[in-house]
């Protein structure tokens, strides 16, 4: 069976678009991508295919969800979280139509508080609380301060809340790649699986011309190649600890 996954929260710049683009697209089965925004921010920035919709069209948007033959993110921008929290207070069981619903959150205080207050909303709408991710986006690696603290307030909410669950191991570090990629006009996805051997190409062109334009263009992306080569070792830990059911066999 296909694996539906809802990405949400009331809040821009959490990483939600991010989290679909380089978590998520590259390790399911072709997945299909909905994006729910009105602004041309979502995951189709960062070089995937997306549809788009706007919550007011909920009844096509959600005939579309359940008839997805393929695995499926649904991304839905802060612009219209409360419009589609409307349509699921008034659908009810829409909401369990995903299999896993991931909610982002990062060390900012406010966005913490903005966090549970999402969590809250999903609860009010009916939301199987077994399906919930809590995934910690943008920690940082400093020994002096790690993610029990960077995340402290969400992480007691989720320990001290009665049906709630705590996902040890779903910790994204921060890194500039994403800004990196779209800068050079790259995905995440293609860099990925891109086998060029790109330090042979460089001493190459250094031979030729030290100082070119495609001598700085290679090192670049040669930069590109290593770091998208440690982030990816990241998000293999985090996929494997959200244990979607169509890849764990869960239920």
């Amino acid at each position: 069976m296909p694996v539906k996954i809802l990405v949400i929260h009331s809040t821009s710049l959490v990483g939600k678009s991010t989290i679909v683009a380089s978590l998520l697209h590259p390790q399911l089965n072709s997945p299909g991508v909905f994006s729910v925004e009105t602004q041309n921010q979502g995951a189709g920035r960062y070089g995937i295919d997306v549809v788009r919709y706007c919550a007011s069209n909920f009844q096509q948007l959600f005939d579309d969800i359940i008839l997805e033959p393929n695995d499926l993110i649904v991304d839905v921008s802060a612009s219209q979280y409360f419009y589609i929290m409307d349509e699921f207070d008034r659908v009810r069981g829409a909401i369990n139509d995903f299999n896993v619903v991931i909610v982002p959150t990062t060390p900012d205080g406010r966005v913490q508080e903005d966090t549970i207050g999402a969590i809250e909303m999903l609860r009010k709408v009916g939301l199987q609380l077994e399906k919930l991710r809590v995934l910690f986006n943008r920690a940082t690696a400093d020994q002096d301060n790690d993610p029990d603290i960077q995340f402290e307030r969400v992480i007691r909410y989720l320990k001290e809340t009665p049906g709630l669950y705590y996902y040890e191991g779903l910790v994204v570090y921060e890194s500039p790649i994403h800004a990196d990629l779209h800068e050079e006009g790259l995905s995440f996805h293609q860099m990925m699986n891109d086998r060029t051997d790109y330090r042979t190409a460089l001493d190459e062109e250094i031979r030729r011309d030290p100082r070119g334009a495609e001598t700085i263009r290679l090192v670049r992306t040669l930069a590109i190649q290593r770091t998208v080569a440690s982030v990816k070792e990241n998000l293999d830990h985090v996929f494997a600890a959200l244990r979607l059911p169509a890849v764990n066999g869960e239920t």
